[in-house]
């Protein structure tokens, strides 16, 4: 008995160590070919964004996940183990808004935008996953 350091889409778990494992599980998910399809459009104003979402199959335990996404940033650390280092961080999720899917897959929401959102340097990416196994069917990045 063990906790997984790792968990690939809800269904393969390993050390976050055997980097040999975890590059060859990431490719067989990434080259399996779904029949889930997923289409969004947004239209931004201010600091929200309408999105209009439509899902070609829907199943009961998926959930639409949309994460607003900082592409990267810079820290550095004012004390601890690491102070006066310089920390470069990527893909910093900010918020992770759940919305249950229709039976007929069409739907719209909202998300806010943090105040320093711009273009170039975030995006947000819409998620088909089934909240039971943690298993992802679809995902789109999000045109604004």
């Amino acid at each position: 008995m063990y906790t997984p350091q790792l968990v690939i889409n809800g269904n393969t778990e390993m050390v976050g160590s055997d980097e040999l494992k975890i590059r060859k599980v990431i490719t067989k998910v990434l080259t399996t070919e779904t029949s889930t399809e997923l289409l969004i459009q947004s239209k931004q104003a201010d600091t929200f964004l309408a999105l209009d979402y439509q899902v070609n199959k829907v199943f009961e335990d998926n959930r639409l996940l949309i994460a607003v996404i900082q592409k990267s940033a810079k820290i550095k650390v004012e004390r601890g183990e690491n102070k006066g280092r310089l920390l470069t961080h990527v893909q910093i999720v900010h918020s992770l808004q759940n919305e249950s899917l229709n039976k007929d897959g069409k739907g719209s929401t909202t998300v806010r935008l943090p105040q320093e959102f711009n273009k170039p340097e975030w995006e947000v990416i819409a998620i088909i996953q089934n909240i039971n196994t943690g298993a992802i069917s679809a995902v789109t990045r999000v045109n604004i």
